[in-house]
């Protein structure tokens, strides 16, 4: 069985571990019942006692309702008053599986392989952002593939400008070695007249453990200024954004919000995703996924 995840009473974690076991179980099911069996044979701090365990699976409980809620139709397990199962094939619903691998199984030496999972959890939060302002994305992030912007940073900035036709173009200054400079997605709707003064979203993705500390990474104004001859009028008031895979206690996401900004979460980046429908590298992500589940059965 899938080992619980440290510290154990993490509800957001034992949440996680009991989605993981319905992806791996044979009959696509988990209950409850499994998530206390192993509470009281492992004594896991202390919740082997039916006054810790009963609370602790209630909250978890309350936790997957939120996730049901939050993603729609992007949800991909059926709940019920005594267990959770697949809704459907998981290749209907990869984007919250792929982000639920990526933040539990995380980023070892044996998952971090081509395709990069970094690098694809930037593109699903390109489409989530590209659906959310109903408009265009790109990816920002380095390293960028033709596919997005040019690789050189300077002429990054150019493109970027050209493509949200505000900034004018890179500010000729030296570049000490900037890569992104914590911008990773860009996304903006037009208005018809194409004038400057549009819905303008800058955001930065955190795939790892260490997402904390970069909480206050991205500062889209001071990019503007640095980088950009002329710092565009949207991003005065823009939205800037912070995505990541995995799920926030509801008591932290007021902290998070006011520090990173508008938060895209696992539950959010797969209902944003669902709606389009278009998303290219589904794919490589639904690979990886199967990989890293693979990787958890051993």
């Amino acid at each position: 069985m899938l080992s619980l995840p440290l510290p154990a009473t993490d509800e957001l974690q034992l949440a996680d571990w009991l989605e993981l076991l319905v992806l791996l179980s044979p009959d696509e099911n988990a209950s409850y019942l499994d998530l206390e069996r192993v509470f009281r044979r492992e004594g896991v701090l202390g919740l082997n006692n039916d006054e810790t365990v009963g609370p602790k699976i209630q909250s978890v409980s309350l936790e997957l309702e939120r996730r049901a809620l939050a993603a729609g139709e992007a949800y991909p397990f059926r709940l019920d008053e005594r267990s959770i199962s697949l809704k459907g094939p998981m290749d209907q619903f990869v984007p919250y599986v792929f982000c639920l691998c990526l933040s539990f199984l995380g980023l070892d030496n044996e998952l971090n392989k081509k395709p990069y999972p970094r690098r694809l959890f930037e593109y699903l939060c390109c489409e989530a952002a590209r659906s959310f302002v109903d408009g265009e994305a790109v990816r920002f992030a380095s390293p960028r593939a033709t596919r997005d912007l040019p690789v050189e940073f300077h002429l990054a900035v150019n493109a970027l400008c050209m493509r949200i036709k505000e900034g004018v173009g890179f500010s000729q200054k030296r570049t000490f070695s900037s890569k992104d400079d914590a911008i990773d997605v860009v996304a903006w709707r037009e208005f018809p007249d194409e004038a400057e003064g549009k819905l303008l979203l800058i955001g930065n993705c955190a795939s790892g453990r260490n997402w904390e500390s970069k909480l206050d990474e991205l500062q889209p104004h001071i990019f503007c200024e640095d980088w950009m001859i002329e710092v565009p009028v949207s991003v005065r008031f823009g939205i800037r954004a912070f995505f990541i895979p995995r799920r926030l206690n509801p008591q932290d996401w007021k902290r998070v919000s006011r520090r990173a900004g508008m938060i895209f979460d696992r539950c959010r980046i797969a209902h944003w995703v669902s709606i389009t429908k278009e998303f290219s590298d589904r794919q490589h992500c639904l690979d990886w996924s199967r990989h890293a589940l693979a990787q958890a059965r051993r």
